[in-house]
């Protein structure tokens, strides 16, 4: 009986997890239209600056990378708790 409740516990946690991500990919992609808007202009000194549009670019896809590469690895452990019925 505990074992089955943890396990149930185990895969509403893993949901949580894999409904965060799929969260943070949508963020990521309004994120991405944001910063396709953007368009370079010069500042007078002493104003506030913001990160330029192609660095801004530039961490978008490094970041989309290092998320794909988190999601991938769900992945393979998801296929692995899954042969093993859940089981912890």
């Amino acid at each position: 009986m505990q074992i089955t409740v943890i396990n149930e516990h185990a895969r509403q946690k893993y949901g949580e997890y894999v409904g965060a991500l799929d969260f943070a990919f949508g963020m990521l992609t309004e994120l991405k239209k944001l910063i396709d808007k953007m368009d370079e202009q010069k500042t007078p000194a002493g104003a506030w600056q913001i990160t330029p549009p192609e660095e801004l670019k530039k961490q978008y896809l490094r970041v989309l990378d290092q998320l794909s590469a988190l999601r991938n690895k769900s992945m393979k452990y998801e296929s692995e708790l899954i042969s093993r019925n859940w089981r912890v």
